[in-house]
């Protein structure tokens, strides 16, 4: 009996750093986990950020067009004066 109780230290110290060591693994993948997330969040961000910039330009492409067909119309109208 009083050898038993003399290896009950070593034995706790075991079992806590085996479960600090499980919490950590956890921690760690819980981080990777995050990681993919926030890339995937990065690259639907760049997405939309790209397809707004083509927005962007075919908006303004309708515009200028837009634009040059008021002035066209505005000659002819003045034209038929």
């Amino acid at each position: 009996m009083n050898n038993t109780l003399k290896y009950w230290p070593i034995i706790i110290v075991a079992m806590a750093t085996a479960i600090a060591w499980g919490s950590q693994q956890s921690d760690i993948t819980n981080l990777k986990e995050v990681q993919i997330q926030q890339q995937l969040n990065i690259n639907e961000f760049q997405n939309l950020s790209t397809r707004q910039a083509r927005i962007d330009e075919r908006t303004k492409a309708i515009k200028e067009n837009q634009q040059r067909q008021e002035q066209l119309l505005q000659t002819i109208l003045e034209k038929l004066q």
